[in-house]
Order: structure tokens, then sequence, then C-alpha cells
């Protein structure tokens, strides 16, 4: 143990005959009070406050965030249909229409091709 001074000593009991007076003391139904939360006392483990955010705080985050999604799927899924068409590569006449007139001229008549962003 540490003293007022901060040097250490050896303990005045040793922990197994500390265990054996700390086991007369439960038989006799009296409170071991050298116990560190003596007096905070004690709770069960599921009584404690949760540290941080839990899964029931998730999960009704994440269903916040599926309602707003689901309100917002009609125009996220034709954005999503309309950048997948423009993706995509050209097909064997769109190209040899590209071929024959130029991709200037050919600009006006074919749908504009984008290049797929790299996230």
């Amino acid at each position: 143990y540490k003293d007022e001074l901060g040097e250490w000593h050896t303990p005045r009991l040793n922990a197994r005959y500390r265990a054996d007076v700390e086991k007369q003391y439960a038989y006799f139904s009296l409170p071991w009070f050298w116990r560190k939360d003596f007096f905070d006392g004690r709770f069960h483990w599921r009584d404690r406050e949760p540290k941080g955010l839990g899964w029931w705080y998730r999960q009704e985050f994440r269903r916040e965030r599926i309602k707003e999604a689901m309100r917002t799927m009609d125009k996220k899924v034709e954005e999503y249909r309309i950048n997948n068409r423009r993706v995509k590569r050209y097909s064997w006449f769109e190209q040899a229409v590209v071929d024959l007139a130029g991709s200037e001229v050919a600009s006006d008549f074919l749908r504009q091709k984008r290049e797929l962003s790299k996230i």
C-alpha cells in the first residue's frame, strides 16, 4: 500500500489472510466497508448507463434515414437510370454514326456520353 508521503510498503495483511477475514465478515452478515465501491453501491451490469451509442439508438437513426430515403426513392431511381444510361458505351449503331458523321455533327442526334466518375 502507499502511505501519506507516497512511499510504498508491504501490505499489513497478505491477500490470503485478508480473504479469510472477508469471508468471516460475510458469514456473520457484516458489511466489508474496505471494498472500493462500498459507499457508491453496486449496480447490476444491465442497470448501468450505456457508454456511447447503443444499438437501440442506431436502430432509431437508421429507421429515420430509411424513411427519408423512401420519400425520395422515385427521384433517386430516375437519376440512377439516367446516369447509368449516360455511362453506357455507344451501341454499334451509335458508334457507326459517330464514325461516319464525326463526333461534332453526331452529338446533336446522339445521347451525351459521360465518363464514369471515380470516387
